[in-house]
C-alpha cells in the first residue's frame, strides 16, 4: 500500500520495460557526503586516513573485515579501496540497519560496473538476506534465503546500459515490508516496484559493503582489486519518506520531537541492557542495578530470575518495547519483545496459566519455588494482553493460542459466586484468598477488573457467549459485595459468603479505598457493556457516602464497616486513626506513611461515572498525527516525562535513601513516563509521514491487544 504522502514521492522518468514505476530522486539527502539526521541509523564518511569506522551509529560504529585501504581519495574527501581481490568490510547490523524497513545509499567506483560477472555491492544478513547486486544489464534490490541455491524470493530491477567504471556512481536501495514495496536507483534514476519480503522476523546480524555473506562458494560476493566505496548512509525509513515534502512541524514541535527521541533512546538502551533471555525484574536499584521483584532488601535476586508479577512486570516491559519499535523503528525493541513472547510461551502451563516469576537455567524456564497461580497483580492478564499484541504485530498464531489458553483458564478459575480469588489452586480446582479461604473474591490489585476485561477480550477473539455470561456474573457479585450501613463501598477481599476478610497483616477486613476505586471502575465498564442502571446506581451511592464523610474527597485507606471510623492495621492489630494515642502508635509502624496520608478518591469515582454516562472509551482509536499533535495534554505530558528523566540512567528514579526497609533509589524497566514521551514521537512522526497514522493503542498494553470494532458491543444477555 502507498499512502497519499508517498504518492508525491518522485518525478517520473521515461517508461522502461522493467516491472514497477520509473522514478527520479529529487532530495538532497542522497547526494554529497551523508549527514546525521533524525532518521539516520549509520553514517560512514570514510574520511579518516586510519579507520573505516562509522562517524555515527545507533548500534556499534566499528568496522570489521580485512584488506581495506582507508587513506585513498573518495567521492568527497577520503574513501575506502580494496587493494586486492577479496577485501572485506562489514558492520554489526543490530541497531544500524533493519530487515523490515529502511534505506541505504553509498557511492561506488571501479570494476563492479564493468565486469561481465554479477557483483554483490551491499548485503544484510539475518534470518534472511536483503541486498544490492549489479547483474549484466541491471541493478537489483533482492531478498532471499540463506541456503543454496540462494535464489531470490523478491526483486526490483533497474535496467542498466553501459556504466563507466572510472567514475563515482551513487546507489540507493530502499524497502518496506509492510507496504510490500522496494526501490533501487543509480545516480538518482531508479525504479520503485512490488517487493514481498519474507515474513520471518529477526534482527539484522551483519551487513557488508562491497560483498556478501556467502563468499566461500559464490564469486559475486567477493570484492575485486581496485574497487572503491564512499559515503555510506543508512536510514530507518524508506526513500519515499525521505523524498516526501510534508508540512513541517513548528520550531517548538520539531525541537520537542528531537528531545523526545533522544530521551526514548536513552531509556531503551538501559532497558535492553537489563534484559535476560526476554525477561526483567520488576525493580532495579540505582546505580548498582540489582534486580528485585518488590521494594525491600530481601527481594533482591539473581538476574536469571524474571518477574511476571505487578504492573511493571516482564510482559508490561516487553509491551513497552513493542510500542517503542512501532514508534521509533528500532528493531532491537521488537527483537526483545519477541524474546519475551518466546519466554512466556515456554513458561505457560499446558492448562493456560502463568505464575508470578520464573528462574532461567540450563533446564529451561522453571517456576519459582512456592509460586502460586496468582490471579491478582496482573499475573494472568499482562501476558495475555502481550500475547495478543504480539499476534497482531507478527501474525504468529502461537501467540494467539497462548492468549486463548489463558482466557479459557480464567473462565475456569471464576468462583461460583462470580468473583475471582487472589490465586487458584489447580489441585483443588478452586480459587483461594491470600490466607487460603476457598471461593473468596478479590478486588485488591485489580483482580476483578482483570477478570472482566479478559472475558471481554476473549469474547471478541472467539465469539463465545460463555465469556459474556462470566462478565455478567462478575457484575452481580460486585453488586452483592457492596458494603452498606456505616460505610458504602467495597473491601479489598471477601470470603465465599461475600464478607470482608483479612489478607496480609496490614490489610484488614474493612472498607478500602483501593477496593472501592477498582469496583467503581469495573462497574463503569459493565454499564457500558450492558446498559444496566444498577451498576451506575451502585457507583452513585458510593460517591454520595464519600462526599458525606469527606467533602473534599480525601479519605483514609481503611474504614471499619461496623462503625465507619478510619482505621489502620499492622501485624493484625487494628488502630483507630481518630484516636490520637492509636494514631501515634501507627506512626511508629513501617507502613506509617501509607496510613497517615489521605487519598483523593471522589474525583476518580466521578470520572468513572462521567465516562459511563458519556459512553466514552478511553481506548478509542484517535488516529495520531497532526491533529493529535495539537492536543495540549500531549505536549504537557511529554515535557513531564522529559523533565523527570534521570540523565545518568536514562530512567525515572524513585525511592529514598532513608527508607529503612527498602533498597534505596529504584527504577522500573517499565515506565508510564516513557510511554508519554513515545506518544509525542508517534504523533510527530505520523504528522511528518515517517510512520503511518495507524492505531497503536497509545502504548497501553490492554489497548494494544484489542481487536477492531466497538469494544462494548458484546451482545449482553437479557
Amino acid at each position: 500500500m502507498r499512502t497519499a504522502v508517498h504518492a508525491i514521492l518522485l518525478a517520473a522518468l521515461p517508461a522502461t520495460a522493467c516491472a514497477g514505476d520509473a522514478v527520479s530522486l529529487t532530495g538532497e539527502w542522497w547526494q554529497g557526503a551523508p549527514v546525521v539526521g533524525r532518521n539516520t541509523t549509520l553514517v560512514a564518511s570514510f574520511d579518516s586516513a586510519t579507520s573505516s569506522d562509522a562517524d555515527y551509529a545507533v548500534g556499534m560504529p566499528l568496522a570489521g573485515g580485512f584488506g581495506i585501504e582507508a587513506d585513498v581519495p573518495g567521492q568527497a574527501g577520503h574513501g575506502v579501496r580494496v587493494p586486492s581481490r577479496g577485501g572485506h568490510l562489514h558492520f554489526r547490523g543490530e541497531g544500524n540497519v533493519a530487515l523490515h524497513r529502511g534505506t541505504v545509499r553509498f557511492a561506488a567506483k571501479g570494476a563492479m560496473w564493468s565486469s561481465a560477472d554479477p557483483r554483490t555491492l551491499f548485503e544484510v544478513k539475518g534470518p534472511w538476506r536483503i541486498g544490492v547486486r549489479r547483474e549484466p544489464g541491471a541493478l537489483v534490490l533482492y531478498a532471499g534465503g540463506l541456503e543454496p541455491p540462494w535464489d531470490d524470493t523478491a526483486r526490483v530491477e533497474l535496467p542498466l546500459t553501459q556504466v563507466s567504471a572510472d567514475e563515482w556512481h551513487t546507489v540507493v536501495a530502499s524497502w518496506d515490508r509492510a507496504e510490500e514495496t522496494g526501490l533501487i536507483a543509480l545516480d538518482g534514476a531508479g525504479v520503485r516496484g512490488p517487493l514481498e519480503l519474507p515474513a520471518t522476523d529477526g534482527r539484522a546480524l551483519v551487513f557488508y559493503l562491497g560483498g556478501g555473506f556467502e563468499a566461500k562458494y559464490r564469486d559475486d560476493g567477493i570484492a575485486q582489486a581496485g574497487e572503491q566505496y564512499d559515503g555510506l548512509g543508512i536510514w530507518r525509513v524508506p526513500a519515499w519518506v525521505l523524498e516526501a515534502r510534508p508540512e513541517p512541524l513548528t520550531d517548538d514541535q520539531a525541537a520537542l520531537l528531537e528531545r523526545c527521541e533522544a530521551a526514548a533512546r536513552r531509556a531503551v538502551e538501559m532497558v535492553l541492557s537489563l534484559e535476560v533471555q526476554g525477561g526483567w525484574h520488576t525493580l532495579y536499584s540505582w546505580p548498582t542495578l540489582l534486580g528485585s521483584f518488590a521494594q525491600g532488601r530481601a527481594h533482591v535476586d539473581a538476574p536469571e530470575v524474571v518477574d511476571t508479577n505487578k504492573y511493571q512486570s516482564t510482559p508490561r516491559t516487553a509491551g513497552e518495547m513493542l510500542y517503542a519499535f512501532q514508534v521509533t523503528d528500532d528493531y532491537r525493541c521488537l527483537a526483545a519483545a519477541q524474546r519475551s513472547a518466546e519466554l512466556l510461551l515456554a513458561a505457560q502451563a499446558p492448562e493456560g496459566w502463568w505464575v508470578r516469576g520464573y528462574r532461567l537455567d540450563p533446564r529451561g524456564v522453571q517456576p519459582l519455588a512456592g509460586a502460586v497461580v496468582q490471579l491478582q497483580d496482573r499475573v494472568q492478564s499482562s501476558p495475555t494482553y502481550f500475547m495478543c499484541a504480539m499476534w497482531r504485530q507478527t501474525g504468529d498464531e502461537r501467540y494467539l493460542q497462548a492468549a486463548r489458553r489463558c482466557g479459557e483458564f480464567m473462565l475456569r478459575a471464576q468462583n461460583p459466586n462470580g468473583s475471582w480469588s487472589h490465586h487458584f489452586v489447580p489441585e483443588k480446582d478452586i480459587g483461594e484468598t491470600a490466607l487460603g479461604l476457598p471461593g473468596g473474591g478479590e478486588l485488591n490489585d485489580g483482580t476483578i477488573n482483570d477478570g472482566i476485561d479478559m472475558m471481554a477480550l476473549m469474547h471478541h477473539m472467539t465469539g463465545e457467549r460463555a465469556y459474556v455470561e462470566a462478565m455478567r456474573r462478575a457484575g452481580e457479585w460486585l453488586l452483592r459485595a457492596q458494603l452498606t450501613g456505616a460505610t458504602v463501598g467495597w473491601a479489598q477481599q471477601y470470603d465465599a459468603e461475600d464478607r470482608p476478610v483479612w489478607a496480609r497483616g496490614f490489610e484488614p477486613a474493612a472498607w478500602a479505598w483501593q477496593g472501592t476505586e477498582y469496583a467503581c471502575e469495573a462497574l463503569s465498564h459493565l454499564y457500558r457493556f450492558s446498559g444496566d442502571e444498577r451498576y451506575l446506581q451502585a457507583i452513585e451511592r458510593t460517591l454520595a457516602w464519600v462526599r458525606q464523610i469527606a467533602p473534599d474527597g480525601e479519605v483514609h485507606a481503611y474504614y471499619d464497616p461496623a462503625t465507619g471510623r478510619p482505621i489502620a492495621a499492622w501485624d493484625r492489630q487494628v488502630y483507630a486513626l481518630d484516636d490520637p494515642a492509636q494514631a501515634e502508635a501507627v506512626a511508629r509502624t513501617p507502613i506509617a506513611r501509607s496510613y497517615l496520608r489521605t487519598v483523593q478518591i471522589a474525583d476518580g469515582i466521578q470520572a468513572h461515572l462521567d465516562d459511563a454516562r458519556s459512553g466514552a472509551d478511553r481506548g478509542s482509536r484517535l488516529i495520531p498525527g497532526r491533529e493529535w499533535l495539537q492536543r495540549p495534554n500531549l505536549t504537557i505530558q511529554a515535557l513531564y516525562g522529559l523533565n523527570s528523566q534521570d540523565p545518568s540512567s536514562g530512567m525515572w528514579l524513585s525511592g529514598e535513601e532513608s527508607d529503612a526497609k527498602g533498597m534505596g533509589v529504584l527504577f522500573s524497566p517499565y515506565s508510564a513516563r516513557l510511554i508519554l514521551v513515545l506518544r509525542y514521537v508517534q504523533a510527530a512522526r505520523a504528522a511528518l509521514g515517517e510512520i503511518d497514522e495507524g492505531w497503536r493503542g497509545e502504548g497501553i498494553l490492554e489497548w494494544m491487544a484489542r481487536p477492531e470494532g466497538d469494544w462494548y458491543d458484546v451482545d449482553w444477555p437479557e
